[in-house]
């Protein structure tokens, strides 16, 4: 069992984060619409992890090694996770950057600042721990479902 990220790992991550970062943006932008998406946005990760073996399967990889599916899975979501934790990040900075410019009041500004920072560091640490447990979960059953 190799923990690396391998070519159609990343693509796989790359790709999962892509339709993540615009669920995010849809989802945050379009409330009715992110209330529609919050499900997809569960079941992507699950996905990406499962995009990720079958690309490593057509591109050689022996099939039976159950153990490298889960962590090439798992690698594809700390990818997309990791992608779709910036974009929400960023989009709660502007949101808290214009709430404390308009607050008018330096301190309370800071303090919007102080929690908006630790809303975005623990919006991607979660990111990436949900889309790498999703997503080994997805390469898992990928590689037990499909055996050719």
């Amino acid at each position: 069992m190799k923990i690396e990220f391998a070519p159609t790992t990343v693509r796989a991550g790359l790709i999962g984060g892509a339709v993540q970062g615009v669920l995010v943006l849809l989802g945050n932008f379009i409330a009715l619409l992110g209330c529609i998406l919050a499900p997809v946005g569960l079941i992507l990760p699950f996905a990406v992890g499962a995009y990720s073996v079958m690309l490593g399967r057509q591109a050689g990889r022996p099939v039976g090694n159950t153990q490298q599916d889960v962590v090439d899975g798992a690698l594809a979501g700390v990818v997309s996770g990791a992608i779709a934790g910036v974009i929400s990040a960023v989009i709660i900075f502007l949101g808290v950057g214009s709430a404390a410019i308009s607050a008018g009041d330096a301190a309370s500004g800071a303090a919007a600042m102080g929690i908006g920072a630790g809303a975005a560091i623990a919006g991607v640490c979660g990111g990436v721990v949900f889309g790498a447990v999703l997503a080994g979960i997805g390469g898992l059953i990928y590689s037990l479902v499909v055996k050719k």
